[in-house]
Parts: C-alpha cells; sequence; structure tokens
C-alpha cells in the first residue's frame, strides 16, 4: 500500500469518523458504530505486514509493580478529586449503592471496552501506520490526540482532557516499551477507577444530549 493510500485510511479511521460518530451519530447506535469500527481496525490490522498477533504475549521489557501501584495511587487521587470538584454527589456513589453493576463494570470494562480500544490505539497505530506517522515525542502527542478525539462523543471537557493526558501516558510507555498487556493493565487500571470513584458519568453514553 502506498503512502498516500496509509494517509487517507489513516485520516479517515482516526479524525475523520470519530467527528462524524459525535456529530451525526444518536447516542443508541453509538456501541454498534463502536463494535463495528473495531471489527474493521483488526481486520486492518490482520492485513499489516510484518504484524504478529504473538507479539502481543511476547515478553517485552515489561513496567515495574511499583509504576502500576503509583499509577493506581495517582489515578484515585486525580479522579476522586474530579469527581468532588465537578459532581460531589457522584463521589463513590456506584460501589456504595450498586455494588452488583459495580462489579460488573469491572470485570466487563477491561474486556468490552480497553482491549478492542488498546489494539485499535496501539499496535494498529504504531504498526501499520508506523511509516506515515513522525518518531519520538510527536508520535506519543499524535496518539493522545487521535485516542482523545475517539472520547468526542461524550461531549466533555473533561473526558477530553483526561483522555489525552492518559493517552500521553499509555502511548509513551507503549512506544518505549512494546509490552501490550502492561498498557492494557495500564488502561483497565485507570478506568476502572474512574468508574469507582464517580468519574464515570463523563464517559457514560447515557448522558450524551
Amino acid at each position: 500500500m502506498s503512502a498516500s493510500q496509509l494517509k487517507f485510511e489513516f485520516i479517515v479511521l482516526f479524525a475523520i469518523t470519530p467527528i462524524l460518530v459525535a456529530l451525526f451519530l444518536p447516542p443508541k447506535f453509538v456501541f454498534i458504530a463502536l463494535f463495528a469500527i473495531t471489527l474493521f481496525s483488526l481486520f486492518l490490522l490482520n492485513k499489516t505486514p510484518d504484524f504478529n498477533w504473538r507479539s502481543l504475549i511476547q515478553k517485552r521489557r515489561k513496567l515495574k509493580i511499583n509504576f502500576f501501584m503509583f499509577y493506581a495511587v495517582g489515578c484515585l487521587a486525580l479522579f476522586s478529586l474530579i469527581t468532588f470538584l465537578f459532581i460531589p454527589k457522584s463521589l463513590f456513589v456506584l460501589p456504595q449503592n450498586m455494588p452488583i453493576l459495580w462489579l460488573i463494570i469491572m470485570l466487563a470494562y477491561p474486556i468490552a471496552s480497553v482491549l478492542p480500544q488498546e489494539l485499535i490505539f496501539r499496535p494498529l497505530f504504531f504498526s501499520r501506520y508506523a511509516s506515515i506517522l513522525p518518531i519520538g515525542n510527536r508520535i506519543t502527542i499524535l496518539n493522545a490526540g487521535a485516542f482523545s478525539l475517539v472520547h468526542l462523543m461524550y461531549w466533555n471537557w473533561i473526558a477530553l482532557v483526561v483522555t489525552f493526558i492518559g493517552g500521553l501516558v499509555l502511548a509513551h510507555f507503549y512506544n518505549k516499551h512494546r509490552n501490550f498487556l502492561d498498557i492494557v493493565i495500564l488502561h483497565a487500571i485507570g478506568g476502572c477507577i474512574i468508574f469507582t470513584t464517580g468519574a464515570g458519568r463523563f464517559f457514560y453514553s447515557g448522558a450524551i444530549q
């Protein structure tokens, strides 16, 4: 595939599609669209030259357990503060008042949401489009921007800012270590803490107007 074709594909997938979804798709169809986009992205990843699915589980340079603990504590402090400042009545309301629903989210979110997102925004992004993208910090920023843009559909600035900052962390460590499983764990930790603290209201499709 030529560079121009890859650029067109990249723009459609990571820029035009999330904007169209945010602007025109009714909220009740959001997850259907995201499922279809995920399937298409997996098809592209499977067709990517030199990509091997086994690379996702191969041992690469791993992050230390101390980093995961520091990351979790940081997320807990940040998202607790965000919830307290903007929607204080939602602070820890899910585990306190709806523990069964909270537990379901904790178990389902990493598989149903984190895993497909990470396949698209890390292996697909960094493998299929490596030849047309910048290197170093610039590709990290571009990846974080694309990751944030896909959350435009929630129509609130907190979702965009949080996912951009989170995207910087995930993109940096994936680009540096290329350990897919570690990035999935980091994303799952952050997302589960978001819903635990109550900040998940900013990432809830039912709140889309």
